[in-house]
């Protein structure tokens, strides 16, 4: 497949009949508009009962207070998954319709405000009072009455503590000064004691004496009464608090039944707020408005009778994209090629002439992954985990097709997996004679193991990146001659393969995989293809006597094939690294084995969570390693990128699925 074909819509009708285009056009979602505005009036907003965005952001803002605050109270938190594939809740056309109309959001937002301000108030006073009892139990044998201890008229009276050493030291230096101040302890424990200290006020000789000395000063407060009864009072106010919190904890929870309603009506706000900013795109006077944007070429015919089946006042009109104007790329695969686009858009869209190098690309990276995590256990449970996901959740269309790019990945692990005998590592060799049936099976699928044979997955996997370079050569050549010609893409990349073709015959005679016979022929070869590199890549150099260097400079770009090809030994590297913590896994798994009573117990744990952190770990090296080699080693020969996304005017429900019952 390739770059879906684009069409230039522009829309031309009366101003009563935009509400409804625009509604259509969010519905259809296959219309990229453009800004074409030349227009400073005032936009009215569309639908719902908001007028102006200023409204419906308000709105938002108390929605997304609403629901904020009502998650603090759910009984089911989010999982990890729910996270990061945004689950959605599902609504029933109906009901969605219902609450859009009808939903008091505001008084639930009120609610939610009034609680959370109570709490709020709750918390702090309970802060407050928590800090006065852990600070007012020294002082309850203190008979004074709490509203005296801040003074008198003649006297300031300060609670204090330090440790007995430097209170000693205090008490002292008051006795040795003869001023009118006057300290009495109140209570001691194994670090501080706490004291009363009374001075006539303004006496600053006074407090001189006791100024060098560090008092830890302690305030009771707006307290009355005696101590005692102060924390008596606290522990009442505390368990009024408790209570009152109790009940506007259970108010809050009372208001859940309306969390999917939030959801919706935030939506359909969204929807909302989209309508109205996207007629600040459009062309307009006062009885005509006009609009340009790109549609696929294949939805022009369904989106030109949705358009005029809306308003009979409109005119829709479609034309190719004219000299400089660059459309907007969206690729068009199979249903068995589409998975792969999540790689391909990683890297970045192709131009809108360019091919889509999705198909190219796809069984390279579906071999790649698969020996790279090289377990068939892994692939299995890679399969069964992403086509549950798939199954179980509702995801947006992108994240659908990575967990389907990530089942077909299982696949690839499986099948490699099990060529290369590893199912979670050497697991089959500690299984009990009674399970030996599992052993034969593996057997009978073995093909080498890689951990007493890496030289052949080395070349296995050498081999397959010399592939992969002298088709991404190919394909560059391909495009070439389309662009400037037979003669130029033989030149520029056919000699390239030719030199290439002829080392790796080389290469070949000499291991004996060809007969041995060849190989003076293809050094031969090898000598030519490089003249011809020489003589290609020099060509266009002015001067004659700068085209020799020139193509010897060219030449040199051969140390780069070299270098791509070994680049693909990581697919070694990293199998081997699935297969040897797997197998690090097993064995201290054995080793608690022994161990009387717990030893079965313990060797559960022990090969869950490390089979888990191998199978997560890896399956990340895997996708971003094969991911690498499609985009350093392969894209690199013929790939020039630099396409924008096609972002159609929609509706994109962020919290909600609608469900709509069939009939018939």
């Amino acid at each position: 497949m390739a770059v879906a074909r684009m069409k230039k819509v522009t829309v031309i009708g009366h101003s009563s009949g935009k509400e409804r285009a625009i509604e259509t056009l969010q519905s259809l979602g296959s219309v990229q508009v453009l800004d074409i505005s030349d227009s400073e009036q005032p936009l009215q907003g569309p639908g719902s009962g908001a007028s102006s965005s200023g409204e419906i952001d308000a709105a938002l803002q108390e929605i997304a207070f609403s629901t904020s605050f009502l998650d603090r109270f759910q009984v089911r938190q989010k999982s990890l998954l729910d996270s990061f594939i945004g689950s959605k809740v599902t609504l029933d056309a109906d009901k969605y319709q219902q609450t859009v109309a009808f939903f008091d959001y505001h008084d639930v937002y009120r609610k939610c405000s009034m609680i959370d301000s109570r709490l709020a108030e709750i918390r702090n006073t309970r802060a407050r009072l928590l800090s006065q009892k852990d600070t007012l139990p020294p002082w309850v044998d203190l008979d004074v009455p709490a509203q005296d201890l801040g003074g008198t008229e003649t006297t300031d009276i300060t609670l204090g503590s330090m440790t007995a050493r430097e209170y000693e030291a205090m008490e002292q230096a008051i006795r040795d000064s003869g001023r009118a101040l006057d300290v009495w302890p109140v209570s001691r424990d194994l670090r501080q004691v706490y004291f009363l200290l009374a001075v006539i006020k303004d006496d600053r000789e006074a407090l001189d004496v006791v100024r060098p000395f560090p008092i830890n000063k302690v305030s009771v407060g707006e307290l009355t009464g005696s101590v005692r009864m102060a924390l008596a009072e606290i522990e009442t106010g505390l368990s009024r608090l408790d209570s009152e919190e109790g009940g506007l904890v259970a108010e809050a929870k009372g208001l859940l039944h309306h969390y999917d309603e939030l959801l919706a009506l935030h939506d359909e706000l969204m929807a909302t707020r989209a309508r109205f900013a996207v007629q600040g795109n459009f062309a307009r006077t006062e009885q005509v408005f006009a609009l340009q944007g790109w549609a696929r070429t294949a939805e022009a015919d369904t989106l030109r009778r949705a358009l005029e089946g809306s308003s009979a006042l409109l005119q829709v009109s479609f034309a190719d994209p004219g000299p400089g104007e660059t459309p907007p790329v969206v690729l068009e695969n199979s249903r068995l090629i589409e998975p792969f686009e999540m790689v391909t858009t990683i890297y970045g869209l192709p131009s809108y002439n360019e091919t889509d190098p999705t198909p190219l690309l796809a069984p390279f990276f579906f071999v790649f992954f698969g020996l790279a995590l090289s377990d068939a256990a892994y692939g299995l449970l890679l399969m069964i985990l992403s086509l549950y996901a798939i199954k179980k959740f509702d995801m947006p269309w992108s994240q659908k097709k990575l967990f389907r790019l990530l089942a077909m990945c299982g696949i690839s692990t499986v099948v490699f997996g099990a060529l290369l005998g590893s199912w979670f590592g050497n697991l089959y060799d500690i299984l009990p004679p009674s399970l030996g049936f599992l052993r034969t099976f593996r057997d009978a699928l073995f093909w080498f193991d890689p951990l007493a044979d890496p030289l052949r997955m080395l070349i296995i996997s050498l081999a397959l990146g010399i592939v992969q370079v002298w088709f991404g050569i190919a394909i560059k050549m391909r495009a070439t001659i389309r662009r400037s010609g037979l003669v130029t893409g033989l030149l520029d990349q056919g000699t390239w393969l030719f030199l290439l073709g002829s080392l790796i015959f080389m290469v070949l005679a000499q291991a004996g995989i060809v007969p041995k016979t060849l190989s003076s022929l293809a050094g031969r070869m090898a000598q030519v293809g490089a003249l011809l590199v020489v003589a290609a890549q020099g060509r266009n150099a002015k001067s004659w006597i700068a085209k020799p260097f020139a193509g010897l400079y060219g030449l040199y770009s051969i140390i780069g094939y070299f270098s791509d090809v070994l680049s693909y030994a990581r697919l070694l590297a990293l199998g081997l690294a699935t297969g040897v913590i797997a197998n690090v896994v097993n064995q201290m798994a054995t080793l608690v084995q022994p161990i009387p009573l717990l030893g079965p117990v313990l060797m559960l744990p022990v090969l869950v969570g490390g089979h888990m952190f191998n199978f997560v770990i890896n399956i990340l090296g895997s996708f971003i390693h094969s991911g690498r080699l499609q985009f350093v080693e392969f894209f690199t020969k013929f790939f020039e990128g630099g396409g924008k996304t096609f972002k159609p005017f929609r509706r994109d429900n962020k919290y909600t699925a609608i469900r709509h019952h069939v009939v018939g």
